[in-house]
C-alpha cells in the first residue's frame, strides 16, 4: 500500500488531480496503517531483544522508549493528533504550499501515516471490553468531523485549492468538478474507517496480538 501510495503513478497524478491526491491520503490514512499494524511490526524487534541482543545497550533502551512513548500517545491523545493532522493539512493555504514544495509534501505524508498508525493502533489494542468502546468512540468522532470536512470540499461554490484551478482541465474535468469529487471520496473514507474499526476489534478480541510491542 505505501508503494501504491509514494512511489506508483499516482503520486505524480495527484499534483495535477485532487481526487487522486485524496485517493493517495487515503491509503496512508486508512489502508497502510492498519494493515502494518496487523503485521506486528513490533515483533522482529522484541523477539531479537528477548533472545539478549543488545538487551542492556543503547539499541534496547532506545526501542523500549520509543515502544512506551508510542503506547502513550495511542490513547486518546491519538485520535487529537489524527483529527489535527487531518484538518491542518487540508487547510487550503497549507494544502497547496504541501503540492508545492516537495520537502513539505514529505512532511505532510508523514504526518498523515504517523498520526494514522497512532489512531488505528488505539483502536485494534482495543481488546479489553472496557476498551473497545471508547475505541469505537473514538472511529465515530473521526467519522464525524471527517465526514464534515468531505461535505465542505464537496459544497464548496468554488474550488477550495488553487493549485488545481488549471491543472485539472488537463483531464477533462473542471476544478470544480474535481474537487467535488475529491469531496465525495474523503466522507466515504472516513465511513470505511469505522467499519474497518469495528472489524478490527473483533478480529483482536479473538486473536491475541500485541501491536507493535517489544
Amino acid at each position: 500500500m505505501l508503494v501504491a501510495a509514494l512511489i506508483s503513478p499516482l503520486d505524480q497524478l495527484g499534483g495535477t488531480l485532487l481526487l487522486a491526491h485524496m485517493a493517495q491520503l487515503g491509503l496512508l490514512v486508512a489502508v497502510a496503517p492498519p494493515l502494518l499494524l496487523l503485521g506486528q511490526p513490533g515483533a522482529a524487534p522484541a523477539w531479537a531483544l528477548q533472545m539478549g541482543w543488545s538487551k542492556g545497550g543503547f539499541v534496547a533502551t532506545v526501542w523500549r522508549h520509543l515502544a512506551r512513548f508510542g503506547r502513550a500517545l495511542s490513547r486518546p491523545p491519538a485520535v487529537i493528533l489524527h483529527g489535527l493532522a487531518l484538518w491542518d493539512w487540508h487547510a487550503p493555504v497549507l494544502f497547496d504550499a504541501a503540492i508545492e514544495h516537495e520537502w513539505l509534501h514529505r512532511l505532510e505524508h508523514i504526518a498523515f501515516l504517523g498520526t494514522g498508525l497512532l489512531f488505528w493502533r488505539a483502536v485494534l489494542e482495543a481488546r479489553a471490553g472496557r476498551r473497545v468502546g471508547p475505541a469505537l468512540g473514538a472511529a465515530f468522532a473521526t467519522l464525524t468531523h471527517g465526514g464534515f470536512l468531505g461535505a465542505l470540499i464537496t459544497l464548496a461554490p468554488f474550488p477550495l485549492y488553487d493549485w488545481y484551478v488549471d491543472r485539472a482541465e488537463f483531464w477533462g474535468v473542471t476544478a470544480l468538478g474535481d474537487h467535488q469529487l475529491a469531496g465525495r471520496l474523503v466522507a466515504p473514507r472516513t465511513r470505511r474507517d469505522v467499519q474497518v474499526a469495528r472489524m478490527g476489534s473483533i478480529f483482536v478480541a479473538q486473536v491475541p496480538l500485541q501491536v507493535g510491542s517489544p
